[in-house]
Order: C-alpha cells, then sequence, then structure tokens
C-alpha cells in the first residue's frame, strides 16, 4: 500500500507512473510544449488571477530544484519533464514505449520557471528558452513550431495573431491534454479576451468546417507588415484558411531553406566580414547546425547584423545554461583550430558555439574568431 501511494502524483493528466508509461518520449516531448506555450500565455493575462495562478504554478513545479525524481504532489509539466528526462524513469527493455533522447536543457527550463515564480521574468530569458524549444522537444510540426514562435513574442503581435495561434493551441491542449491543469485556464483567456476563433478546421479530430471569409481577412491583415507572416500562414493552415502541405494553393510561395555547408576546412578568410541581417545571420548559424530554427533565430536578431571579429578567450563568456552534446564535443575537439567556424557573441555571451569555445580551450586556443552581433 505505502508503494502504491509512492507512485502517485497530483498531476491530473499522469496520476500516477502507470499512466507515464503510457506514453512514449515523442508523446511526452509535445505535452510539455504545449503545455509552456500555454504557461507563457497566462504569465502575461493579468486579470481575474491569472497571471498569479500561473507564477504558482511555475512555484510548484521547481519546488524540488530538478527534475530527477518523482513526487507526490507533481504538476504535470514537472512529470512531463521528468519522464523524458530522469534515469528514474527509464522502462524495461521488454516494453514497447521506448524511450528516447531528448535533448531538453533542464537547467533552462528550471531558470525560467523561477523567474516568473519570482515576478522577474523578462523577454531575454524567455526568447533564451523557446528559441531552442523545437530542438530540446524534437518537435517536427510545423504548425506546433509556428504557434511557438508566435507565443514567443505574444506582448507584440496583433490580435488578429493572437487569436489564430490560441484557437490551434486550444486544439491540441484539448485533444492531447483534455485533463491537464493549464486548459481551464487557458479556456477562459480565451472567453475573456475572445481569442478562440469559431466554425475551422481541427487537424487534431479530424473534423472539418466551412472556413469564414473573416479568417482569411484575419490573416491577410495579421501578415501585413508583420515579420510573423510565415507564422501565421503555417498556423491558419491547421484552420483551413486556404493552406495545405505542398503549399500548392497557399497564397504564401512554398519556404526556400538554404543551407551553406560549412566544412572542417573552411578558411576564415572566406567567410563574410559582416553578416548584414538576420537573415544572413540565421543561415549562417544553421550552416553549422540545421537543428535550430531558422525562423526563430530570424525573429531572435531582427534588426541586428554581426561583424566579424578577433576576441582573446578571457573577454568571452560562455552560457552557463548551454545543454553539452558530447558527440558535438567530441567532434570539435578534434577540429582543425585554425578553420574553426566563428562563434556568435552578444552582448559578450555566446549565443552559438559553446562547444567550439570549449573545445579550442582544451586545446589551448587563445583568441577566437566571432561574430559580434551588433544593431543594423
Amino acid at each position: 500500500m505505502f508503494s502504491f501511494m509512492q507512485e502517485i502524483s497530483e498531476s491530473k493528466l499522469i496520476p500516477n507512473k502507470h499512466f507515464l508509461h503510457e506514453y512514449d518520449s515523442e508523446e511526452l516531448a509535445e505535452l510539455a510544449y504545449i503545455n509552456i506555450l500555454s504557461l507563457r500565455i497566462l504569465l502575461f493575462e493579468k486579470e481575474n488571477g491569472t497571471k498569479t495562478f500561473a507564477e504558482q504554478y511555475c512555484k510548484k513545479t521547481i519546488r524540488y530544484g530538478n527534475f530527477k525524481h518523482w513526487h507526490i504532489d507533481s504538476t504535470d509539466i514537472y512529470v512531463m519533464i521528468y519522464g523524458i528526462t530522469s534515469d528514474e524513469a527509464k522502462l524495461d527493455k521488454n516494453d514497447h514505449h521506448l524511450r528516447i533522447h531528448m535533448p531538453v536543457d533542464t537547467l533552462l527550463i528550471y531558470k525560467w520557471l523561477r523567474a516568473a515564480a519570482d515576478k522577474h521574468l523578462d523577454k531575454n530569458l524567455t526568447d533564451r528558452l523557446f528559441v531552442k524549444l523545437d530542438t530540446m522537444f524534437r518537435i517536427k510540426d510545423s504548425s506546433l513550431r509556428a504557434i511557438r514562435r508566435l507565443v514567443m513574442d505574444w506582448e507584440e503581435i496583433k490580435t488578429f495573431q493572437r487569436r489564430l495561434a490560441l484557437t490551434r493551441l486550444l486544439q491540441y491542449m484539448r485533444t492531447k491534454a483534455a485533463k491537464g491543469e493549464l486548459l481551464q485556464k487557458l479556456n477562459h483567456v480565451a472567453v475573456l479576451r475572445n481569442l478562440e476563433i469559431d466554425n475551422v478546421d481541427n487537424p487534431e479530430t479530424g473534423e472539418l468546417k466551412e472556413t469564414k471569409f473573416s479568417n482569411i481577412l484575419a490573416l491577410e491583415n495579421a501578415s501585413a507588415g508583420s515579420t510573423s507572416a510565415g507564422n501565421v500562414a503555417a498556423v491558419v493552415g491547421g484552420l483551413g484558411a486556404g493552406f495545405d502541405k505542398d503549399y500548392s494553393k497557399s497564397v504564401y510561395p512554398a519556404p526556400i531553406i538554404r543551407r551553406n555547408p560549412i566544412t572542417e576546412n573552411t578558411p576564415i578568410s572566406s567567410y563574410p566580414k559582416i553578416l548584414y541581417d538576420a537573415k544572413e545571420i540565421a543561415d549562417y548559424i544553421v550552416s553549422i547546425d540545421p537543428d535550430y530554427d531558422k525562423d526563430a533565430i530570424e525573429d531572435e536578431f531582427e534588426d541586428k547584423k554581426a561583424i566579424l571579429t578577433l576576441i582573446p578567450a578571457k573577454k568571452i563568456n560562455k552560457d552557463d545554461n548551454h545543454h553539452i552534446s558530447f558527440d558535438k564535443q567530441k567532434k570539435y575537439e578534434k577540429m582543425n583550430l585554425d578553420t574553426m567556424p566563428p562563434l556568435v557573441i552578444v552582448n559578450g555571451k555566446i549565443w552559438d558555439g559553446n562547444h567550439r569555445f570549449r573545445a579550442g580551450l582544451k586545446n589551448g586556443k587563445t583568441d577566437f574568431w566571432c561574430y559580434v552581433v551588433k544593431n543594423a
């Protein structure tokens, strides 16, 4: 009896360890992802105690300091991240729901939750987390990724964009997390702010409806002059407003993904002295690591440029929240120091290139070529 009591949880969605084992890693990762997006919206909503609820939820989620152990008074988000990352949650070899590695930066998630719980959350920390979420949780769904980009900039986007993003997010939550702790509050925000669009397709249930003209009009208004037009297009595609998977009937052209491969032997002289805008910065970063979300990087570096500069190692600050990939670390430790791709530096701190920086230091490198990001 005591053993059973130790395996239950206050989580509404996953009330005990038996329920946890009903999910595979990808399912848990997607649940954690949509719940973090939902929490971000709730933290912005100040009316009717919603923000206070969200801050208390963050505080409860981090009360044990990490996600390594099962606790009976855990939140949904805690249990999901525990299930993905903790050694305790590994299943028997014969279980068909095998866990796969997810490069989840639990320290960065913890810091974001802690800042929110302490009422000190700022946009910079949110951006640092959200720009990495797709890679952390291995999210491939283009509609989900588009929602994440819009939610990341929730304070700045237009009402039409909020309606599109929240409508689609609610579809995910109601289908995949109907018993979740955050759904009721998210529904309340949608009603209070009139942020849910009626009479739209629901790809999660297969329900199809005739889309209103006003939805398409909202799309056109939302995309006019907006840097998030592609995100809106992806979200609206899920709502049935004239977009299809191959873009053959879309009012937007198919996205063009550029890759400029960089090899270990690319000399520094071959790199441009200046990356003149966000697109060029994003192209450079993605050419080194294709797992990055190019659109999110462009959003991050809007109105910025980057200048190639040689900087002493002692003047470079590494990102303490960076998740170490040991495979990448070994790869860079074997790389030619003279042709190591430049780091990307923002406000004196490494934004991209932490593995390269550590590898260089280990091999005696004292100066590093860096792209230093500045206002355009």
